[in-house]
């Protein structure tokens, strides 16, 4: 696509594409959503693709970068305004479960490309730095906590990513059970957490 801003029909196409190939991936995985299935279902040609986005590979790549700063955006304002590292801790959980949540279809794209699309794919993206930008939100809570006496001494980077890894853990579990209460997910996820971190004289 040319560098000149795109009108708003090139636009609403973009993210029409961008809506196909996101059902195709939930519904057939990424290896099976080809270019020529994403185009039907966008109901277009296949020719027409390259003209918003050059191969498969920037596709998806635009599927990640919009989840990412879809979530950034609807969570890092609730974790501000929170008030202390304990209760930023638990809106920090129920806030990434709520938007997975609420981007159902998105959310599981993404988590099937992140799983089967390898490096090479996804490139500077997800690189150690920028695959997951929640760590490095998560350390300075951690951090914080751990310096005011809310949290015990623990290793914060483990902490950070076995958090994390809990959060994505609501995939596997909403694939299996479509109906799974995540907002009573996102209670016991954040109770659970807080207790894990707590200063021993705070948990008593």
């Amino acid at each position: 696509m040319a560098d000149k801003q795109p009108t708003f029909i090139q636009a609403a196409r973009r993210q029409q594409i961008l809506a196909a190939a996101i059902d195709a991936i939930v519904e057939l995985g990424y290896a099976r959503a080809s270019l020529a299935e994403i185009a039907r279902r966008a109901g277009i040609t296949k020719t027409a693709i390259p003209y918003y986005f050059n191969t498969k590979d920037a596709l998806v790549r635009q599927i990640i970068i919009d989840v990412f700063m879809g979530g950034g955006a609807y969570i890092q304002p609730q974790v501000e305004a929170a008030v202390g590292p304990t209760a930023k801790l638990g809106t920090f959980i129920r806030a990434n479960l709520a938007y997975i949540k609420d981007h159902p279809k998105p959310m599981a794209a993404a988590f099937d490309i992140v799983m089967n699309a390898g490096t090479a794919t996804l490139g500077p993206i997800m690189t150690p730095a920028a695959i997951d930008p929640r760590i490095i939100g998560l350390g300075q809570i951690l951090r914080a906590g751990q310096k005011n006496g809310e949290f015990r001494l623990f290793d914060i980077h483990i902490m950070a990513v076995t958090i994390t890894q809990a959060i994505d853990g609501i995939h596997g579990q909403l694939k299996a059970s479509p109906t799974l209460d995540v907002a009573y997910y996102a209670d016991e996820l954040s109770s659970l957490f807080l207790h894990a971190t707590q200063a021993h004289s705070r948990s008593r």
